[in-house]
């Protein structure tokens, strides 16, 4: 290490604490190392050069007054942080906390603590907005309107996007403005949708309007982005409750459908993510529910086709009514605790295991789903031993729910069942083998490829191994 390089004194913005940066190299220490030269804190404020790599730019926020850049500040001090900010963070198990920052004599490198680099991210958050968003002006001299104004609840109509549009995207940009505004105050007495129809507080009556936004985004990407950050600026001191309360149900449904761009995605979930721990209007459920429905469409992207009458409504409550399927087996579990807690498998699992055998599944031709199987032929067995050596490490919820299974499973593979099923242990692997196994990756070539090897790991477990019957199958004793 060469300590003779200028050592940069900061201050964490959140609790004061004083940590050394060696720019140069990206170390960072509570303790100054000997004979470093030190590079003291201006008490009139500096500026920080951070990177945001979504958007591969720099970007400068002034420690004093708490403002964000894109462009190079031309007055005051600049310190260079990008080496320090991109250093990764280790973790940590939830009972453990991590190890304090180095403060012996070794000065081995160590990372900014989360706190700040949290505080970063948010700055990066700022910086998106002033890149992205268009500048709104008022009044007879055109004063220009703040970024924090612009982003903040409005009774009134937009004047022009939020976002920079393409000109035929913008006409479609405030008519989805004015669906929002009807959405989140219809139960006011009077309310006229935008498609002339006069609401009413129960039936489907705003159901035209939302699907054409939902249509409109999904057709013109650019919209998506506009859509997600109008809803923002409704849900951001919205004086009304019960204005609050619909606003998030419309991200709920905002949240099956589409995804905010690569750009936005950051944005929008630090947006969440700070809503977690509010009760007002039953929101900090509400961001729960929305943030996870975001992480899971931004990595599947927008649906195909437009949710109907019905779905908009079972979405609208869906934060309320979890469903089981889509979900973790964790979610799954944490979700029954109270009601089912002796239970080791998810219920639902064991109620439709138990009714395929009270309606003798085991007597069905084509249980579950007859196929053909071209390639069975071709499968190549797998080593027994380790594949059951493979399910024996799995967490305990997935080992047991893998055990369960396969125990239901294998009441299909005997002779007689089969005889009634037409339906062989090959089948069944090519059934159930994605509900065992799914694949990482986004790509659809890799996904079709590793397939049959998915097939494979289910035909051999299912031939093989002797799974412990966890939850005994009353029908099948």
């Amino acid at each position: 290490m060469d300590i003779n390089c200028e050592w940069i004194e900061i201050k964490d913005p959140q609790n004061t604490e004083t940590y050394y940066i060696n720019p140069t190299t990206g170390e960072c220490s509570t303790k100054l190392p000997p004979n470093a030269i030190l590079h003291h804190t201006d008490p009139n404020g500096e500026w920080w050069e951070l990177f945001d790599e979504q958007n591969d730019l720099n970007y400068y926020y002034n420690t004093l007054t708490g403002q964000t850049e894109w462009l190079k500040p031309e007055l005051g001090l600049i310190i260079p942080l990008s080496a320090i900010q991109v250093t990764d963070i280790p973790s940590y198990p939830a009972n453990e906390h991590p190890p304090p920052l180095v403060k012996n004599d070794s000065y081995t490198p160590a990372t900014l603590p989360p706190q700040l680099l949290e505080e970063m991210n948010q700055f990066k958050v700022d910086g998106f907005a002033q890149k992205y968003f268009s500048v709104h002006k008022k009044g007879l001299f055109r004063k220009k309107i703040s970024m924090e104004k612009l982003l903040q609840w409005s009774k009134d109509s937009l004047k022009q996007p939020l976002l920079v549009l393409s000109r035929p995207a913008q006409r479609d940009a405030l008519k989805c403005f004015k669906n929002i505004l009807y959405f989140i105050m219809s139960l006011n007495p009077g309310f006229t949708s935008i498609m002339g129809d006069r609401a009413h507080v129960k039936g489907f009556a705003l159901s035209k309007d939302i699907q054409w936004l939902l249509e409109r985004a999904i057709t013109l990407g650019e919209l998506r982005d506009e859509i997600y950050v109008q809803l923002c600026k409704q849900l951001t001191h919205n004086p009304s409750s019960q204005s609050l309360y619909h606003g998030w149900q419309f991200m709920c449904v905002l949240t099956i459908t589409f995804p905010p761009s690569k750009n936005f995605e950051k944005y929008m979930q630090t947006f969440i993510r700070a809503h977690f721990d509010i009760k007002q209007s039953k929101i900090d459920v509400l961001s729960k529910h929305t943030y996870n429905k975001l992480l899971k469409i931004s990595k599947s992207g927008p649906r195909g086709k437009v949710l109907t009458a019905e779905e908009i409504e079972q979405a609208k409550e869906s934060a309320f009514h979890p469903t089981v399927f889509g979900e973790s087996l964790s979610y799954v579990m944490e979700m029954q605790a109270q009601t089912y807690s002796n239970l080791k498998i998810p219920r639902i699992l064991l109620f439709l295991a138990e009714s395929v055998l009270t309606l003798d599944g085991q007597k069905s031709e084509g249980i579950f789903r007859l196929s053909g199987d071209p390639e069975a032929a071709t499968l190549n067995a797998e080593d027994p031993r380790e594949a059951t050596k493979i399910v024996e490490q799995l967490p305990e919820i997935n080992r047991i729910v893998v055990h369960f299974m396969l125990n239901f499973l294998q009441l299909f593979t005997t002779d007689e069942a089969t005889g009634h099923t037409k339906m062989s242990v090959a089948n069944l692997a090519m059934v159930f083998a994605p509900n065992f196994l799914r694949c990482p990756s986004e790509n659809l070539n890799e996904i079709f490829e590793k397939t049959r090897h998915e097939q494979a790991f289910v035909k051999t477990l299912l031939e093989h191994m002797r799974p412990t019957p966890v939850v005994p199958l009353k029908s099948a004793l």
